[in-house]
């Protein structure tokens, strides 16, 4: 038997990592101040070697896009300099020798400046985009004739070499990660963590709550599961379920297809991992409990406590943009309506319950005997 009474108003929002981010590897060096003019820039993937030599690099990674470029930029680092006293102008020639996959090179010349005005007005940054190389260096770094730089070049003056690919490496279809949960006792959570899997651009975690420990779970039952998907491999959830067992269980996605927009899910953990929820307070009380699930597990629960008529008594919220959680009450006069509602405050804590005596006065629960005094007819 299943018991789904309790989780009313769960909306899940399934959003899938978009590729740009999800395969981005970035690979960079940077010369500072002074140091621009005194040295050479090299910058290289390290798989780069791997893509020039073996011809079956492809079975282990593919890459879907690659971006090498140059930025020369003022960054306000030096933070021992306040302020510059007079517009200047810092100018470079560079020489771009950048190799592509076959080992052939390419030479480029490019002159990139920035400058600087009192009135505030200037150009902080300028790129130069080489192309799709996964290889290059400046060998050359000279200052333009032209350039009137101010009388100390800083450390704020930055020339940075990037390489932008996004790739994605083949995922083990027969392998599922390997998950663990641990209760954390203060906060009432349970945290999950899975192994990486390579190739693996994201994972679903699914977790089942049933009420009946005679209940033999099979993959079945996992349709009616809580489902999120994330690009980490740790998770916790509110023990927010009477007594019964929590089931769970993780599978890896990788990316396939000419534009990687194909959906690859590997095989799931096994379903019959669980733990126990032992008999607790929402055993015994009156309660609802709402999630809204959004990208990368980020959510907000409500959980609302009631009265025995049904009335609301207690609110208690949490998201992922808080720390901790926020508690609200309704009081309730003598003829039994609502007559004061508490801001939501924070408590401190990441624990989702029913907080006794919350709200006081003077030491004591606030209660309709506090503000509910006129005198009886």
């Amino acid at each position: 038997m299943f018991n789904y009474k309790y989780y009313i108003g769960l909306v899940l929002f399934l959003l899938t990592v978009s590729l740009s981010r999800a395969g981005e590897e970035i690979y960079n060096e940077k010369l500072r101040g002074q140091d621009i003019l005194l040295n050479t820039l090299k910058v290289e993937d390290p798989h780069y070697n791997e893509i020039l030599l073996d011809p079956n690099y492809t079975e282990r990674f593919e890459n879907a896009s690659v971006d090498a470029y140059v930025l020369l930029k003022f960054q306000g680092y030096d933070r021992s300099m306040q302020y510059y006293n007079n517009d200047w102008d810092y100018c470079v020639d560079l020489k771009i020798i950048a190799w592509d996959n076959n080992g052939v090179s390419q030479t480029f010349g490019k002159t990139l400046t920035i400058d600087y005005r009192v009135d505030g007005k200037y150009t902080d940054k300028q790129a130069f985009h080489i192309g799709p190389y996964h290889k290059f260096s400046i060998l050359a770094i000279t200052e333009c004739p032209a350039s009137n730089p101010p009388p100390l070049v800083n450390k704020d003056i930055i020339l940075e070499g990037n390489i932008v690919v996004n790739r994605y490496y083949k995922m083990d279809l027969g392998i599922a990660p390997v998950i663990t949960v641990t209760q954390i006792a203060p906060s009432n959570e349970a945290l999950f963590k899975w192994s990486f899997l390579t190739g693996a651009e994201s994972y679903d975690l699914e977790w089942l709550y049933v009420n009946d420990p005679s209940t033999v779970v099979t993959e079945k039952h996992f349709q009616n599961a809580v489902r999120i998907t994330l690009t980490s491999n740790t998770y916790r959830i509110n023990n927010v379920f009477e007594a019964g067992r929590v089931f769970y269980r993780v599978r890896g996605v990788g990316r396939a297809g000419n534009d990687f927009g194909q959906i690859i899910p590997g095989p799931w953990s096994a379903p019959t991992n669980y733990y126990s929820i032992s008999i607790n307070e929402f055993d015994k009380r009156n309660w609802t409990y709402q999630a809204a699930f959004a990208e990368e597990g980020k959510n907000l629960k409500t959980l609302t406590y009631y009265d025995g008529s049904l009335r609301t008594r207690q609110t208690i919220e949490t998201a992922n943009a808080r720390d901790g959680i926020f508690v609200a009450e309704t009081k309730y006069d003598h003829e039994g309506r609502a007559a004061v509602e508490t801001m939501a405050i924070p408590v401190g804590s990441r624990n989702m319950k029913f907080y006794d005596d919350f709200n006081l006065n003077s030491g004591s629960p606030f209660e309709k005997s506090k503000f509910d005094i006129a005198d009886a007819l």
